[in-house]
């Protein structure tokens, strides 16, 4: 069965066999991931629990190349991302008195990330009917820019008595911000490279009290600090843009994060709902061309508000039953005149509803059928901030696993009623060019087999 989720008046893309490609001069599409973790782990040094870590990632990505000459890029071309991470952290949970641990430690990590773009000769793209790109020039999308992070952190959990828990905690943290002169994709604009310094000291506090053996109610307050999206500001600032003078495009994001909810742990049946509230004075959100790209950043108060709730039963014989729902909203005040505009699609999802029913068949096979179901978003659209508004979809999936000899039998059927459906990055995106509506992937079958030693 094939369902078309499409709203009357666009198309989804649809694929052209231009032959085999020839990329002349420049990189194939390839993603090239390096990645090395070591952990230590010490339970009794003098009487404390030691966690150590330290990690390196990095990332060669060269997407597929696109004709992007009535967009933001304006030529034929394709973009290369370079980024290296480098990092650690040390945490110490440590018994203070009796029912308080004190879990204090430090993280770093130092990285950079670069993308560059290589355009390629229109008229031979043209000629070829879209199969031949040769390289004729590079320019710098994002100039690369280099981010340290360094965190002292300490938080205190205490078990009052058997019937309420409260914790607290504090994190200071300090960023270091590097980039060089470069000018931006465009041409239009130089830009004076700097160096910045930002720290912040945060905190959080929570409890929780058990009303009875199995229902207890939470609340939390915590706050956040992270830096801005320093690519997309880079990639195409405002007019009279410098790293030294922009204080407020680059300034970190401090969040104020609030939660309240209550949990149920019956023999059979768990179940929790929550409401959470998030505010910033200065919070972040991207600024979209006529296509989705992201062309930069705002910076304007934020808030983010919504509900989660979660059910899960057993109601015997090797079966379970559940879901999830999800519900958010946001806002910010671009002109910070009171008029509040909603976030995009990009920040806030639709509604979003899970469940699963799943059967232990014999002791040896396991059986599961899941369902996702976004919900529809046109608010954004309405006020002129998203490009297309958001039509709903389901997906249903069928997983089963099976223990064979040593190893466990892995099959799955992704997108079983092979519905044709826009995911929400998609719809976001592909507002104004059909182009751009690549619908996902249909029934699709994977089959692995897993060994464990």
């Amino acid at each position: 069965m094939s369902v078309d989720t499409r709203p009357a008046g666009t198309e989804k893309a649809r694929a052209l066999r231009v032959g085999e490609l020839e990329i002349i001069d420049s990189n194939p599409p390839r993603d090239i991931n390096t990645l090395l973790n070591f952990t230590y782990t010490n339970d009794r040094l003098f009487g404390s629990r030691l966690q150590a870590q330290a990690y390196y990632r990095s990332n060669s990505l060269n997407f597929f190349p696109t004709d992007f000459r009535d967009a933001f890029f304006k030529n034929i071309a394709f973009g290369q991302v370079e980024s290296q991470n480098l990092g650690g952290r040390l945490q110490i949970e440590t018994p203070v008195f009796t029912a308080t641990n004190l879990l204090w430690g430090v993280d770093y990590n130092s990285e950079y990330n670069t993308v560059v773009q290589d355009i390629f000769d229109p008229v031979a793209f043209d000629e070829s009917g879209g199969r031949v790109y040769r390289k004729i020039n590079d320019r710098v999308e994002v100039p690369r820019y280099d981010l340290s992070q360094l965190g002292l952190f300490a938080q205190l959990q205490w078990d009052i008595s058997n019937n309420f828990l409260v914790s607290g905690g504090v994190r200071h943290q300090r960023v270091g911000f590097s980039v060089d002169d470069y000018t931006t994709f465009p041409g239009n604009a130089d830009i004076e490279g700097g160096d910045l310094d930002f720290n912040n000291t945060v905190f959080n506090a929570g409890a929780v009290y058990k009303i009875t053996d199995t229902f207890n109610v939470f609340g939390n307050f915590a706050q956040g600090f992270s830096i801005p999206d320093f690519g997309n500001l880079l990639r195409r600032p405002p007019a009279g843009f410098s790293i030294a003078g922009d204080f407020k495009q680059l300034e970190a994001v401090r969040v104020d994060n609030y939660e309240i909810g209550v949990r149920g742990n019956w023999q059979q049946v768990q179940a929790s709902i929550s409401g959470f509230y998030n505010t910033s004075e200065l919070g972040e959100s991207f600024l979209l061309d006529n296509r989705g790209f992201p062309i930069g950043i705002n910076r304007a108060p934020q808030r983010i508000y919504g509900v989660e709730g979660t059910l899960d039963w057993q109601p015997g014989g090797g079966w379970q039953l559940g879901g999830t729902a999800t519900w958010q909203e946001g806002e910010n005040d671009v002109n910070q005149d009171g008029d509040y505009l909603p976030l995009n699609s990009s920040i806030i999802s639709p509604l979003k509803l899970t469940s699963y029913i799943a059967h232990q068949t014999t002791p040896g096979w396991r059986n599961r059928l899941q369902l996702v179901y976004i919900g529809n978003r046109d608010r954004a659209f309405d006020e002129g901030v998203d490009l297309a508004d958001i039509d709903n979809y389901l997906v249903v999936d069928y997983i089963s696993a099976i223990q064979i000899g040593p190893g466990t039998l892995n099959i799955g059927i992704e997108n079983l009623l092979d519905t044709q459906y826009l995911p929400v990055r998609i719809q976001r995106a592909g507002g104004f060019n059909n182009s751009e509506r690549f619908a996902a992937r249909g029934r699709s079958l994977n089959v692995r087999y897993v060994i464990n030693w």
